[in-house]
């Protein structure tokens, strides 16, 4: 454990950023076995916790922030660096962003989430690879970010209310957080 500690610390991991536990966090991450990689960190590039190592470096996780918080031209011209490799932005949501590297028979999914801690702008990067795809990861890792780091403003579905409607706050112990997934397996959405 100690040589493990010594590693994170030679990284530059911050052990505990704000009231959050890098340490707790990374042990919850490595049990995800879809998570190929996972890296929270702050808007400054200030790893919270990484499942990678080497961890990516702060210029990367800065030029993420940027494609974050630019326009969705800019976000597929520039595309997501993690550790060397190039992903492809192919969707741009904000808080969301996700893309994929590779060819047909052998890729990786990217993900993003941008999301808050208390008053902290926190993100929490994610890879995958086949056959996990993003629509079962990203649940997944906002999942995890709302139970384990904080909250994700995410746009109010149109049959949900009504137009221009705002927000919705979701996350860790806010009022009326709840799955993402509209129904049961199996169920049908009459048409």
């Amino acid at each position: 454990s100690s040589f493990v500690d010594s590693c994170h610390v030679a990284a530059g991991y911050l052990r505990n950023v704000m009231d959050i536990d890098g340490a707790a966090l990374q042990a919850k991450l490595d049990a995800i076995p879809m998570f190929q990689r996972a890296v929270i960190f702050t808007m400054q590039g200030q790893i919270v916790t990484s499942t990678v190592f080497p961890a990516p470096s702060v210029g990367e996780l800065q030029s993420i922030v940027a494609v974050m918080e630019g326009t969705p031209e800019a976000a597929v011209a520039t595309g997501i660096c993690v550790q060397g490799d190039d992903f492809e932005v192919q969707s741009f949501a904000p808080p969301i962003i996700s893309g994929r590297r590779g060819n047909p028979d052998h890729s990786e999914g990217v993900g993003v989430i941008r999301g808050s801690h208390e008053d902290t702008t926190v993100f929490f990067l994610v890879s995958y690879v086949l056959p996990n795809l993003a629509p079962r990861v990203i649940p997944r890792a906002l999942q995890f970010f709302r139970d384990n780091v904080g909250e994700v403003d995410l746009p109010m579905p149109r049959s949900q209310g009504p137009r221009n409607s705002g927000w919705l706050r979701f996350g860790r112990g806010s009022p009326g957080a709840r799955p993402l997934s509209g129904g049961s397996r199996g169920s049908r959405n009459p048409l």
